[in-house]
């Protein structure tokens, strides 16, 4: 059954709000690392190097992430030696 033009009209008004609201920012979230922070923060200090702590995070944790990435949250957490302003 085609849309006649008030029909149509209506469909894509409802359509680009539905648009809007999914664009919309959902807020921060909070990282998986952080739940491993203060280990990941105390390994580092004792040494580690990111391929460490990348291992480390897969096989005793369970989480596949990128060396990047962990460098990354390292250089946020103030606690870190590799903390960056």
């Amino acid at each position: 059954m085609p849309y006649d033009k008030d029909q149509a009209t209506e469909e894509l008004a409802w359509i680009r709000s539905e648009r809007q609201v999914m664009r919309q920012k959902k807020g921060r979230s909070v990282s998986r690392l952080e739940k491993y922070r203060a280990e990941l923060v105390e390994l580092r200090l004792a040494g580690a190097s990111l391929q460490d702590l990348v291992v480390w995070l897969r096989k005793r944790k369970k989480m596949k992430i990128h060396r990047a990435t962990v460098y990354k949250k390292l250089r946020e957490w103030p606690e870190s030696p590799d903390w960056r302003e």
